[in-house]
């Protein structure tokens, strides 16, 4: 009988061992996922403060359009937020009927750039 009660205390121990070295991992585990979540908010708190410039360079139709410039920044509710920098977009003048004015010419022009040699009047259909 003394051999059983020697592997029943034998058995009690390991068991108590190992469930200290289960304690031990999991509270180093918690310790690890702890520091985890402190960086992150600590990363997330420095990016609230970060700044950045955007540059937009468009190119329609083979013609480049002047770039535009944005001052870009985290707003208090973690949306992007952007001011322009630089002077506001030029409107372009006059009423609807001169701006179309403008696009026929302009596309009547195009047509007779494609159209070399030939005369002026016959491209301006």
């Amino acid at each position: 009988m003394k051999s059983r009660g020697g592997i029943v205390t034998g058995i009690a121990l390991l068991a108590a061992t190992v469930t200290l070295a289960q304690t031990n991992v999991n509270s180093e585990l918690q310790e690890k996922v702890a520091a985890v979540k402190q960086a992150a908010a600590e990363n997330k708190q420095k990016l609230q403060q970060y700044t950045w410039i955007e540059t937009i360079q468009l190119t329609l139709k083979g013609d480049p359009k002047p770039p535009t410039q944005n001052s870009c920044r985290y707003g208090p509710d973690g949306q992007v937020q952007k001011t322009p920098l630089g002077p506001p977009p030029q409107q372009p003048s006059g009423g609807k009927m001169k701006q179309n004015h403008r696009e026929e010419k302009r596309r009547n022009e195009g047509l007779h750039a494609r159209c070399e040699g030939c005369p002026r009047h016959v491209c301006s259909a």
